[in-house]
């Protein structure tokens, strides 16, 4: 009873984040006085995964049956334009409070929902505006633009574009895609089959995943190697005979040195992609990886996304594969020159950004399997759908004059090609404020924004299925309302074949590498004698044949 009485009164910020342990303590504390008062919003609830209750605070009125209720609906910092697309978006949850924000910035600029062909041209078309808006002194520094993602390995096609762009930037929360460890662990394990000599790349996966391998046994091999007057590569090849070394540790030098002389045999033989699928196999890191934690899933999804750019480089010659993109990697990972740089935009997960406000707001990878994650539609449980639901309200909440959502029609990522219909999200924004660039449909707000939304929701949510279902009727047979593994390649009849010379409107003139039919699409992979092999769909991009080509 002393912990009861030792406070008059309670007061408790974030509610909507307390946990289970946190809810029965405040429970005991506030005893029978009833001394608590909690702030917190029930649609910014997004971190059950650090163990947060939602119910916590949907129940607080069942809990504490006197409590007084004072809903804090001004909203000080965005547009009605931006607050009126969230609450579009968060009013389709069942478990929440009712509320709507309002602002005195009535007005504003119109939400803009961009589509785009692929990864690649959605980060494009994200640095051409942002781009746009520095020019027409709309966006000035680093707290002025703020691009979210839904997980850390989307960044990498958004890193890579800015860099090509000349934009600085600037990564709160995490580090850049090549800074990272796993995707650094990899590419030293690449750059060791590549020259076995690296003593650099040995000395960084020598022990990773451990394998009882530590400093001391890294210094006998290198002391090894300066006694015969042999390379470090060589050294691990004759381990055997390093005789300061317990013979648990000889062994397993000797089993390393076999792994990295299977995968070099394998370099040889393999596509990149396959090479990287079994190096991660063969070396144990995947299992290393994947341990059953939210980090360890983050962390894999960036091997993948890495794996994701080595498919650009299949259509060189086999011996070319892995020294280009080991050169390419080398170049664009060199971030020492941006950071002197004013950065033009911060990026940051949808996760981190809780809690700050950029004047501007794009948010990627509006697409189902992205966003909402694909975690959460296979799991069948509606509190997960509607957590990535709060999720998307924070995000656009954040902007204070700009909010862009951005979408692809066919996305590589965590090392597949996925052709994903838009994010049910974006079908629940209001079709009043909206500016489409694409094909998405948006919500008739107009027709039910006065109807009572307790006795009316059956009414509006079949209205909504019957929406979703027309917007998606158009859309190739893929599309099926959630991510799903490209099928494989059919050949048919195409416009372009190998050999063919053609002209792109930015790209300029190229030779056809190969081109595929894909779904209702063709896949043409081009080879431009500036710009390198791309891979085009030729629906999207506006590709001519040159005079002199083939044709049909």
């Amino acid at each position: 009873m002393p912990s009861r009485n030792r406070y008059q009164h309670i007061l408790v910020d974030e509610y909507q984040d307390t946990n289970r342990a946190q809810y029965v303590l405040l429970r005991y504390l506030a005893g029978f006085k009833q001394n608590l008062a909690v702030v917190g919003d029930d649609d910014q609830s997004v971190f059950s995964w650090r163990g947060a209750d939602v119910r916590n605070i949907l129940d607080f009125e069942r809990d504490y049956p006197n409590a007084k209720v004072v809903k804090l609906e001004q909203n000080y910092r965005s547009t009605q334009r931006i607050l009126d697309a969230a609450h579009s978006v968060v009013r389709n949850n069942a478990a929440r409070k009712e509320k709507k924000l309002w602002t005195d910035r009535q007005g504003g600029s119109d939400i803009v929902v961009m589509q785009a062909y692929d990864e690649s041209h959605e980060a494009e078309i994200v640095a051409r505006e942002i781009e746009r808006l520095q020019r027409e002194g709309e966006a000035h520094g680093t707290r002025d633009v703020a691009v979210l993602y839904r997980t850390n390995a989307q960044s990498r096609a958004i890193e890579d574009k800015f860099r090509a762009f000349g934009l600085a930037y600037q990564i709160v929360g995490g580090v850049s895609f090549y800074q990272r460890r796993e995707v650094k662990d990899t590419l030293a394990y690449l750059r060791l089959i590549r020259n076995p000599q690296d003593a650099f790349a040995l000395a960084r996966v020598l022990n990773t995943p451990p394998r009882g391998l530590g400093d001391k046994t890294r210094a006998a091999l290198l002391a090894s190697a300066r006694e015969h007057e042999i390379s470090v590569g060589e050294a691990l090849e004759k381990a055997e005979l390093i005789t300061t070394i317990p013979r648990r540790q000889q062994e397993a030098l000797v089993a390393f040195g076999k792994i990295i002389a299977r995968l070099r045999v394998s370099g040889e033989q393999l596509a990149l992609p396959r090479l990287i699928d079994e190096l991660v196999e063969r070396t144990g890191y995947e299992t290393y990886l994947k341990d059953g934690t939210e980090e360890g899933e983050e962390r894999w999804a960036n091997v993948q996304e890495l794996r994701t750019l080595a498919e650009d480089y299949v259509a060189l010659p086999q011996d070319e594969q892995l020294p280009s993109f080991l050169e390419e990697i080398a170049l664009v990972s060199d971030v020492d020159e941006y950071q002197d740089a004013k950065p033009a935009a911060t990026l940051i997960t949808m996760h981190a950004v809780k809690g700050l406000e950029f004047p501007v707001v794009f948010m990627t990878g509006m697409e189902e399997g992205v966003f909402p994650h694909m975690r959460a539609i296979e799991s069948g449980k509606e509190s997960e759908l509607e957590e990535e639901r709060r999720l998307c309200y924070v995000g656009i909440t954040r902007a204070k004059d700009r909010a862009y959502l951005t979408y692809a029609r066919r996305r590589s990522l965590f090392g597949h090609t996925n052709m994903n219909p838009p994010s049910r999200f974006l079908t629940e924004l209001p079709s009043e404020g909206v500016e489409l660039r694409g094909d998405v449909e948006t919500e008739e707000r107009d027709s039910w924004a006065e109807l009572d939304w307790e006795r009316d929701r059956g009414r509006y949510e079949e209205r909504k299925q019957a929406r979703r279902d027309a917007m998606l009727a158009g859309l190739p047979g893929s599309w099926t309302g959630r991510a799903t593994k490209q099928r494989t390649a059919v050949v048919s009849e195409t416009r372009f074949r190998a050999g063919d010379r053609v002209i792109h409107p930015s790209l300029g003139e190229g030779m056809v590498v190969s081109s595929v039919a894909r779904d209702d699409d063709e896949e043409v992979t081009v080879a431009f004698p500036d710009k390198g092999v791309k891979k085009l769909m030729a629906s999207f991009a506006k590709l001519a044949r040159a005079e002199g080509s083939l044709g049909r």
